[in-house]
């Protein structure tokens, strides 16, 4: 077998894969009831999309309740037209509750439709990890992480819900990978792409706060290591000096990352 033919069977070996864990997500989204807080965050988003008032579930962000119930919302174009005194009191477990299993289209549809984002976002996930498991180690590497990925049953599993820990997840892990593509090539595109990855995680889950330290951490240790992290502008130019001179070299990006 030659290297053309290698890559195209890793190539399909990748998408079936991918195909795979899809899969998986379709038949736990088919075999499984609502969760506890499924139904509120279905309704949220909804009431997000049909009202623009985010008095509901306040506790979490909006970003992953708005693309979950935005399917639901393009298909049947429900009314949403909760009890005023829930409403009122922004009772989110009943007003779910009869969002979910009081309007006209089924629940197990409704619920069923809301959760094929986050499975979506999930196949992201395990293709991410692929390709930085290629970009470190090769065909063989990206493979197996794949594998590992797609048949893993917590991933599956909360890919195949409406909650906000997928997403999180994702940009997370998106934002990591990106600030250590930044570090071997410094690009504008990659510097920008590490802010935004970070705010879609803001914007998915409040614990992902901790997500600007991980970063820091991250550059920091890369500097501790030998490295830098310069402005793209500045990223031929030799820098003389040791660990400080590095630290205060990366502030710039960092901020630049932050501001994004």
């Amino acid at each position: 077998m030659n290297e053309v033919q290698r890559k195209r069977l890793a190539r399909v070996a990748a998408g079936l894969l991918l195909v795979l864990f899809l899969a998986e997500g379709i038949a736990f989204i088919s075999a499984n009831s609502q969760t506890s807080d499924e139904a509120v965050h279905l309704a949220a988003g909804y009431s997000y999309l049909a009202r623009r008032d985010f008095r509901l579930n306040p506790e979490h962000p909006p970003f992953i309740k708005e693309i979950s119930a935005l399917p639901v919302y393009l298909f049947y174009r429900l009314p949403f037209e909760p009890d005023p005194g829930l409403w009122s009191r922004a009772e989110e477990w009943r007003l779910g509750r009869d969002f979910l299993y009081r309007s006209s289209i089924p629940g197990d549809r409704i619920l069923a439709l809301g959760r094929i984002p986050n499975l979506l976002l999930g196949g992201l996930l395990v293709a991410l990890s692929g390709w930085w498991a290629y970009r470190l180690w090769g065909r063989t590497a990206a493979l197996v992480a794949l594998a590992l990925a797609a048949m893993e049953p917590n991933l599956i599993a909360h890919a195949s819900l409406v909650t906000t820990d997928l997403g999180a997840a994702l940009f997370t892990f998106l934002a990591v990978y990106l600030l250590w593509e930044y570090a071997r090539a410094p690009s504008w595109p990659l510097l920008l792409g590490v802010g935004a990855a970070a705010g879609l995680a803001l914007a998915s889950k409040y614990s992902t706060v901790v997500l600007g330290g991980i970063l820091a951490l991250v550059a920091v240790v890369h500097i501790l290591l030998g490295g830098s992290l310069p402005l793209p502008r500045e990223a031929g130019r030799k820098l003389r000096g040791g660990f400080s001179p590095r630290i205060v070299q990366a502030l710039p990006a960092f901020l630049a990352a932050v501001a994004a």
